[in-house]
C-alpha cells in the first residue's frame, strides 16, 4: 500500500470510528493496542498492514467499499481547505470574532488530521487582536499536531507557527526569543513544501530583530546573503520590507549614498504596487539618511511626503518612531513649539503600542526639548522616565544616555547626584564591555 493511500485508510478509518461513537480503547483487543490503532488513523507507514486489514474488518468496512469511502474524505478535507481559507481571509480583512465564530463551528477535535490548522488561524486571530498569550498557546498546540500528524508535514504548518510566535514575542518586547523561534522556523522549513512565502518572510523578521537589538553587521549581512533571491518572493511586503531594512542598517553603519539608494529603488517600488505602509518607511528612512547628513531641506521634505500616508497606515506602530524624528529635526532647525508637539505625540504612540524602545528614546529626546528651553527639572523628569524603562527592558546603551544626560543636569547643581549618576554610568560601562555589547538598540 503506497504512503498516500495509507493516510486515506486511516483517515476513513477514524471518521466511521467516530461516527460509530467508539473510542480507541473500545476497539483495541489482544491482536491489536490502542497506540497501533492511533498510528493506523495517523497514516504512520511502518505499521503492519495485516494490523490495517484487521481493524477494516472489525468496523465492517469491505474492501470493495474503500475506494468509495477515500474519494468522500478527499471530498470533505477539500471543504474543509476551503473553509480555512476563507476564515483566513476573513482574519486578514479584521474580522476576529466572526473567524473565531467559524472555527468554533467547525468543531474539529484534536485528532482531526486538520486540527493543527484549526489551532494555527486561531492563534493568528488571537495575535491580531494583541492578546499574545493565548496566541502563543494555540500556536504551540498548532506546532504539536503538525508533529502527530503526517498530514501536515508539507505543509510548513510547524515553520508558520514559530513564525507567529516570534511575531507574538517581537510585540512582547523580547526580541531574544523572538529571534530564537524565527531561526528554528528556518530550521523547520520543508524546501518543497506549502507556504514557501515563509522562507524570506522569516529572514526578513530576523533581519528586523537584529536591527532592533543593534546588531547591525549581523543584519546587514543576511539581507545581502539573501537579496539576489529576492526576485523570487512571492510576497511584495516582503520584498518591499528588505528595501526599507537594507536602507535602515545601511543608514546605522554611516553608509549614506548606499542608503539612499536602496531607499529611492525601494520607493519607486512600491509606488508602482501602491502600497501605503512600505512607502510611509522608505519615505521615513530616506528622510533620516539626510538628518544624519545635516541636509535639512531634503529632510524635511521626505518627512512631509512620508505623513501623506499617515493616514492610510495599517501598522501605527511606526508612527512613534517617525515622529520622534521630526521632533528632533524641527529642533535642529529651531521650529521648538513643532519640536514639541511632534515629540509629546511620538511618546503617546509608543505608550498606546508600548514600542518601548522608541519611548525610551522619545523620553531622552523630549529630555533635551525642555534643556534647550531651560526647564531642567522637566529635563529631569523624562531622563528619568527614559532611564526607568530602559532598566526594565534592559536596553543597555539607552540606560546609558540617560545616565549621561542626568549628570549633565546636575552637574553644577547639585554635586551629590552628579556623583551619584556618575558611579551608575561607570557600572553600565563595566557591564556592557564584559558583555561586549556597546551598540544602540535604537536610533
Amino acid at each position: 500500500m503506497s504512503l498516500p493511500a495509507i493516510r486515506e485508510v486511516g483517515e476513513v478509518i477514524r471518521r466511521i470510528r467516530k461516527r460509530k461513537g467508539l473510542r480507541l480503547e473500545d476497539l483495541a483487543d489482544e491482536n491489536i493496542s490502542p497506540a497501533t490503532i492511533s498510528n493506523i488513523e495517523r497514516g504512520v507507514h511502518h505499521v503492519n498492514q495485516e494490523k490495517t486489514r484487521y481493524l477494516l474488518r472489525k468496523l465492517a468496512i469491505g474492501m470493495d467499499k474503500l475506494p468509495d469511502l477515500i474519494l468522500g474524505e478527499k471530498k470533505e478535507l477539500k471543504d474543509l481547505q476551503f473553509r480555512f481559507m476563507v476564515i483566513e481571509s476573513l482574519c486578514e480583512a479584521g474580522k476576529i470574532k466572526e473567524a473565531l465564530d467559524r472555527l468554533e463551528q467547525l468543531g474539529l477535535e484534536d485528532s482531526h488530521p486538520f486540527a493543527g490548522i484549526l489551532y494555527y488561524l486561531r492563534g493568528k486571530c488571537l495575535a491580531r487582536k494583541g492578546d499574545w498569550k493565548k496566541a502563543e498557546r494555540n500556536f504551540y498546540k498548532g506546532m504539536q499536531l503538525s508533529h502527530l500528524n503526517q498530514h501536515l508535514t508539507m505543509s510548513n504548518l510547524e515553520t508558520a507557527c514559530f513564525s507567529d510566535l516570534a511575531v507574538c514575542c517581537y510585540h512582547q518586547n523580547d526580541l531574544e526569543k523572538a529571534l530564537q523561534f524565527t531561526d528554528s522556523g528556518i530550521d523547520a522549513f520543508v524546501s518543497n513544501g506549502e507556504r514557501q512565502y515563509l522562507w524570506h518572510l522569516m529572514h526578513r523578521n530576523k533581519g528586523i530583530y537584529l536591527e532592533r537589538m543593534g546588531r547591525i553587521a549581523e543584519g546587514l549581512k543576511l539581507v545581502q546573503d539573501l537579496w539576489e533571491e529576492l526576485p523570487r518572493t512571492t510576497d511584495i511586503d516582503t520584498h518591499l520590507g528588505f528595501y526599507w531594512l537594507r536602507s535602515e542598517l545601511l543608514r546605522r553603519g554611516g553608509m549614506y549614498d548606499e542608503a539612499i539608494r536602496f531607499a529611492e529603488e525601494g520607493i519607486s517600488l512600491a509606488r508602482i504596487s501602491r502600497k501605503a505602509d512600505s512607502l510611509f518607511s522608505l519615505w521615513s528612512v530616506l528622510g533620516e539618511c539626510y538628518m544624519d547628513l545635516k541636509e535639512w531641506e531634503q529632510a524635511e521634505e521626505c518627512f512631509e511626503v512620508t505623513m501623506k500616508y499617515e493616514e492610510h497606515l495599517s501598522d501605527k506602530m511606526k508612527l512613534c518612531n517617525t515622529y520622534t524624528k521630526i521632533g528632533l529635526l524641527r529642533m535642529k532647525q529651531g521650529k521648538m513649539t513643532e519640536a514639541f508637539h511632534a515629540i509629546d505625540t511620538s511618546i503617546q504612540y509608543g505608550e498606546t503600542y508600548q514600542d518601548y524602545p522608541r519611548l525610551t528614546y522619545a523620553s531622552i529626546l523630549m529630555g533635551h526639548y525642555h534643556r534647550e528651553q531651560r526647564r531642567r527639572h522637566e529635563a529631569v523628569r523624562y531622563y528619568q522616565q527614559a532611564l526607568e524603562l530602559a532598566r526594565k527592558h534592559q536596553y543597555r546603551t539607552l540606560e546609558h544616555r540617560a545616565l549621561f544626560h542626568l549628570a549633565q543636569c546636575w552637574n553644577g547643581e547639585d554635586e551629590r547626584e552628579f556623583q551619584k549618576y556618575m558611579r551608575e554610568i561607570y557600572r553600565i560601562q563595566e557591564l556592557m564591555r564584559k558583555k561586549g555589547d556597546f551598540f544602540d538598540e535604537v536610533e
